[in-house]
């Protein structure tokens, strides 16, 4: 049995009527209603990763639905609040949802009806030439109709009529459609790297002002995910948006009067700051279940104690931070913050205001890479930790700075320096955990207490010894990683791109 082929598309503002209206020569559209009409979350990871993906993701008292651009539906009954994917059961549609992390939790979008409709196109004799289900979607903001084509071996020409009809009719392949944006248009859309366009005329101070502005804004979007504890990926992207606020405080040097940026810096540092142990639990409880695979059985009991008290910290610390999110005087600090980068005028002017803005940003990126190209080829085995630490915030600025300026320099080539940098940035990154991990148990066997002190303790020991068994490997593969990147092909690429800036394009 040869496999049906499905093509998919939303049509905003569409309903089944308006392919029924259509003419498809000597076939006749035939509408199959179904009478009942559904309750739907719409369900998404807070990065949109399904949507990125060209999948709907929709739960009612039928259970989960999922909708691609690629593929067949597949269903699920049963099933309506997912929490984790990999709380799922084994079978295609967990297999679908792989495009979302395991440590993402799915999230509703918004609340709507559906009601489901088959088309199909029938010819003189009623035999169905091709057909389409039909989901008629409607929220209290705003509807569409997302059409699933199907036909099977010879009817290329009919499923052809239905198509064209399709997109006649205004309809976006669902990989392309902006659905959320359709049906709940309330919501605001979100992205972690917002894209800052960077005018030929722009002056340094201008960009960086830019850049603060829409970070500001990133860190402020993550604020009730947070005190909603919906996802731990909201405190990572307002911690990530703080760190690039005071990135570009540190690296458009010049642009902003010293001593008002070095105030700056401080204050978001202290924004930060309150962060930091709330970011370090969630990254060991992310990865608690791994643990029982590295350490023998004799030590899971300890495990579970160590895990249940790492728990119940995690969750006074997160009652610390929404206590201190929704207070006066942090809505007072980010509110004066966001009114500085408004009006920018009130900042100062440092030397470097007035460079224009890709000169400046040629010479910094082209001063970062000879700074770590020259820092990191002395790194070695017996390398002290906090040596490779500073290349690791070396290596995040340099990013940073691609990040920001991407837009404005070869795709291609801009791509073949990002991706070697990045591969650089895991191996250090998981260096890092490892330490901080190390130090962070250390600190916490310190002041163990109660019946299962001795187990926990006994836990926290092999849990260090595995840690920097693991730190010693990834030093390793820091040390292979950089060679890969700092290459002789890498070189002539930050040269011809950045230095003097007359690859520009």
């Amino acid at each position: 049995m040869s496999r049906k082929r499905v093509d998919c598309f939303f049509l905003p503002d569409g309903s089944p009527d308006s392919l029924t209206a259509a003419t498809f020569g000597k076939l006749k559209p035939r509408l199959f209603p179904d009478e009942n009409l559904l309750n739907i979350s719409v369900l998404d990871s807070f990065d949109q990763s399904l949507s990125e993906a060209g999948l709907l993701l929709v739960g009612s008292d039928q259970g989960l639905e999922l909708v691609s651009a690629r593929g067949p539906t597949l269903t699920l009954a049963g099933v309506r609040d997912v929490g984790f994917v990999g709380e799922l059961p084994d079978g295609p549609l967990k297999n679908a949802l792989s495009v979302v992390s395991p440590f993402r939790r799915l999230l509703e979008i918004g609340a709507c009806e559906m009601q489901n409709a088959s088309l199909a196109l029938q010819d003189n004799k009623g035999k169905t030439r091709a057909s389409a289900n039909l989901r008629l979607l409607a929220s209290a903001k705003g509807r569409g109709l997302v059409v699933s084509l199907q036909g099977g071996q010879g009817c290329g020409k009919a499923l052809s009529q239905l198509r064209k009809s399709v997109i006649a009719g205004g309809g976006v392949p669902l990989a392309q459609a902006d659905i959320y944006g359709q049906l709940f248009p309330q919501r605001s859309p979100y992205t972690a790297k917002p894209t800052v366009s960077v005018g030929e005329a722009e002056s340094a101070r201008d960009l960086a002002t830019h850049l603060i502005r829409a970070y500001i804004r990133v860190a402020r979007a993550n604020e009730a995910g947070i005190v909603a504890d919906l996802d731990t990926e909201y405190l990572h992207d307002y911690r990530i948006a703080l760190r690039k606020i005071r990135s570009v405080l540190s690296l458009f040097k010049g642009v902003y009067d010293q001593k008002r940026a070095q105030a700056l810096k401080e204050r978001f540092s202290a924004l930060m700051d309150r962060t930091g142990r709330l970011r370090d639990l969630d990254v060991f409880l992310l990865g608690k279940e791994q643990l029982f695979d590295v350490l023998p059985p004799m030590f899971h009991h300890g495990l579970n104690e160590l895990i249940a008290l790492l728990t119940k910290e995690r969750e006074a610390e997160w009652k610390r931070l929404t206590k201190h999110l929704k207070s006066r005087s942090y809505l007072n600090e980010i509110e004066a913050l966001e009114g500085l980068f408004s009006r920018p005028s009130k900042l100062g002017r440092g030397p470097n205001a007035d460079l224009p803005a890709l000169e400046f940003a040629s010479a910094e990126i082209w001063n970062r890479y000879r700074k770590i190209a020259k820092f990191g080829s002395t790194t070695a085995p017996d390398t002290d930790d906090r040596e490779i630490h500073k290349l690791r915030i070396q290596c995040k600025k340099l990013r940073y700075l691609l990040e920001f300026f991407a837009p404005v320099f070869p795709k291609k080539r801009i791509k073949s320096v990002v991706k070697p940098l990045k591969k650089l940035q895991g191996n250090l990154g998981d260096f890092n955990d490892c330490s901080v991990q190390q130090e962070s148990l250390h600190a916490f066997a310190k002041n163990l207490k109660g019946p299962a002190k001795l187990e926990i303790a006994q836990c926290v020991g092999a849990l260090i010894i595995t840690l920097r068994a693991r730190q010693s490997e990834e030093r390793i593969q820091v040390i292979d990683e950089f060679a890969r990147f700092n290459s002789p092909r890498t070189e002539r690429t930050f040269r011809g791109l950045f230095h003097g800036g007359q690859n520009v394009g």
